[in-house]
C-alpha cells in the first residue's frame, strides 16, 4: 500500500527544483557584522573582558575606530562608533532602495 501511494506521488506531482539565489541575500552582512562585534566590544569593555575582543573586531570597525581615537578605546568610543555604523547602513540601505525604485 505504501509503496503504491509513494509512487503514485512520484509520478503525478512534479518536484519543485530549487534554484540557487541569483542576488545577494544581504547585501550589507559585513556592516551587520561590524554592529555586532562592536557591541560585544562594548559588553565585553563593560565587564572589564577587553584584552582579545579588540584583536578581533571587523576591518571596517578598526578602522573607524582608529579614526575616532588613537589611544585605547573606551566605552564612550565604542558608543559612537557604534552610532557611525548604524547611520552608514542606514545610509548604504537607502542609496540601495532607491536604485531599486529607479529601476522600477
Amino acid at each position: 500500500m505504501n509503496n503504491t501511494i509513494k509512487n503514485s506521488l512520484d509520478n503525478n506531482i512534479p518536484k519543485r527544483k530549487c534554484m540557487t539565489p541569483t542576488c545577494n541575500i544581504d547585501p550589507l552582512k559585513h556592516y551587520s557584522s561590524a554592529i555586532r562585534a562592536t557591541k560585544r566590544a562594548i559588553n565585553a569593555s563593560k565587564n572589564n573582558n577587553s584584552e582579545d575582543v579588540f584583536s578581533r573586531l571587523p576591518a571596517i570597525t578598526s578602522s573607524a575606530l582608529q579614526k575616532i581615537t588613537s589611544n585605547r578605546p573606551c566605552t564612550k568610543d565604542l558608543q559612537k562608533l557604534l552610532k557611525t555604523l548604524i547611520k552608514e547602513k542606514l545610509f548604504k540601505l537607502n542609496d540601495i532602495i532607491i536604485q531599486e525604485v529607479q529601476k522600477a
